[in-house]
């Protein structure tokens, strides 16, 4: 018998990405990437219901019922958590000041590559995660867009655009 391995929760694919990732330890963006994942945790608990299945919204709702707080990022895993990030990026905009949207669209992407680099989305079907980092991408693009034509210059260096910013301690990924 062959023992299948569970997907690991929103919420520990959020925790893991704080642990690991260089952007999200790095002083100048720890603030940053706290921030971002509240909104984040929120837009899930609020919106999640666009990206799911009738079967997956049932489920949220039974879960809901015994606690409301943290209810999708406790019971779904990185593929809903993938797919929720583009309607995320595109609340962006308006809930956040230029610099605190590019900062957190790059967060975005950032948590993005690293749950594709680490097969969490798409593993049954190769096409599906290109597809949904391709989304991912788009989404962040379109975002910068709306920032840039919204008057606030799109520029390389993430350093130019967090917090702490001076520091003399580039952040990279």
């Amino acid at each position: 018998m062959h023992d299948a391995v569970a997907s690991p929760s929103i919420e520990q694919v959020l925790d893991a990405f704080v642990r690991e990732s260089v952007i999200a330890r790095h002083p100048a963006t720890v603030g940053t990437v706290r921030g971002t994942r509240t909104r984040l945790a929120s837009y899930l608990a609020n919106d999640a219901a666009q990206v799911l299945t009738a079967e997956q919204r049932a489920l949220l709702e039974a879960e809901q019922q015994f606690d409301q707080q943290g209810a999708a990022t406790r019971i779904f895993g990185p593929e809903v958590l993938a797919a929720a990030l583009p309607g995320f990026l595109s609340t962006t905009r308006p809930r956040l000041s230029g610099r605190e949207a590019l900062a957190q669209i790059v967060v975005v992407e950032a948590l993005s590559d690293w749950v594709a680099s680490r097969g969490l989305v798409g593993t049954a079907d190769s096409g599906n995660m290109r597809s949904t980092v391709v989304r991912i991408a788009e989404a962040a693009l379109a975002a910068r867009a709306e920032l840039e034509a919204a008057g606030h210059p799109v520029l390389p260096g993430l350093e130019d655009y967090l917090p702490g910013h001076g520091s003399g301690e580039p952040v990279r990924q």
